[in-house]
């Protein structure tokens, strides 16, 4: 697997190869210092062993009480959280006040174009970078909507951690329960490790259902990307 770093630069700095100055423009400060791995060269994200509780949408967490004992997720429609992608630091302040993020989830749907599925789930995968780089304890959010995007749509996700999944939207059809099924099913013996148990933890958090996957085995051979 190629491996590729960026280079930290400025706010507004020329970009390497084409000296244009349209840097900030591109957002390309939420994955300084990235290692960018797989086909699409998506950032490589660090793991975390928490599991949510109490978790509320990020359009419900005004007026919340104790929110440092609430998780924030973004298993919503895309429309309510399509602004956090230009302007996500307008929100950090209001954001570090809950114990934890479970990462955007840009919504893939077998009906956009493959460019835009692989756009929305790099975006996911960009923000949950700058999350952590910003010092949130930031779940990261796997996404798929076909069997075909078992190749790349993993790339970044890392090994040894918790992964949110959610059944909403797309990932509730029958076509997507079926390639959600097979996802988890057909490499179904080789899930076993000899030295440790598997869990995986599903829970209802308001009124929607999600999937949480604390993983002790490699995130690749859990999704079967290789089918």
């Amino acid at each position: 697997m190629k491996i590729f770093t960026l280079q930290r630069q400025e706010k507004g700095a020329f970009m390497l190869k084409t000296n244009v100055r349209k840097y900030d423009n591109f957002k390309m400060y939420y994955w300084h210092g990235a290692t960018l791995v797989g086909k699409y060269k998506m950032p490589q994200l660090k793991p975390t062993q928490s599991i949510p509780h109490d978790v509320i949408g990020y359009n419900e967490r005004s007026g919340i009480k104790n929110p440092e004992k609430h998780w924030i997720d973004f298993f919503i429609d895309d429309a309510l959280f399509e602004s956090f992608w230009n302007h996500p630091e307008m929100s950090f302040n209001n954001l570090k006040r809950f114990e934890g993020i479970i990462t955007t989830d840009y919504s893939m749907y077998p009906e956009l174009l493959p460019a835009q599925n692989i756009w929305n789930c790099t975006r996911n995968r960009v923000m949950a970078y700058y999350l952590q780089n910003n010092g949130f304890d930031a779940i990261p959010v796997a996404t798929w909507c076909m069997e075909e995007d078992f190749e790349w749509c993993f790339d970044g996700l890392p090994e040894m951690s918790s992964i949110a999944i959610s059944s909403n939207g797309c990932l509730s059809s029958k076509i997507a329960d079926r390639t959600r099924k097979s996802s988890f099913s057909k490499r179904k013996i080789k899930l076993c490790h000899p030295e440790r148990k598997r869990r995986i933890f599903v829970t209802k958090v308001s009124r929607r259902q999600r999937f949480l996957a604390l993983l002790g085995m490699t995130l690749s051979n859990l999704f079967c990307r290789l089918l």
